[in-house]
């Protein structure tokens, strides 16, 4: 899976936007600045998944399962929804991946 199977517009759509302004700003020596775009993308993924972690223990404990004493439901919920989303380890797997 690549970035262009991420099902989510709103994350592909910051994903794209993150790598355009990447090769669109290389320095004079055509280098580009992959350490910002990946604090970028660090940085987004990060809020996402404490978004997401937030609406997940918030359904959890809606459907009554205590989260506070079991986190494992909040934790495997949301690994099953990054798997969804195309992430792995709360990284897109286009950088995880290994070549």
């Amino acid at each position: 899976m690549d970035y262009t199977e991420i099902r989510d517009d709103r994350i592909r759509s910051k994903i794209c936007t993150l790598m355009s302004e990447m090769l669109d700003n290389p320095d004079e020596s055509g280098i580009y600045p992959t350490s910002k775009f990946m604090w970028e993308m660090e940085t987004f993924i990060l809020d996402e998944s404490e978004t997401l972690k937030g609406f997940v223990k918030m359904a959890l404990e809606e459907l009554g399962v205590p989260t506070e004493d079991y986190p494992a439901p909040v934790a495997n919920a949301v690994d099953i929804l990054n798997k969804a989303l195309g992430l792995k380890n709360g990284l897109p797997v286009l950088i995880t991946r290994k070549y």
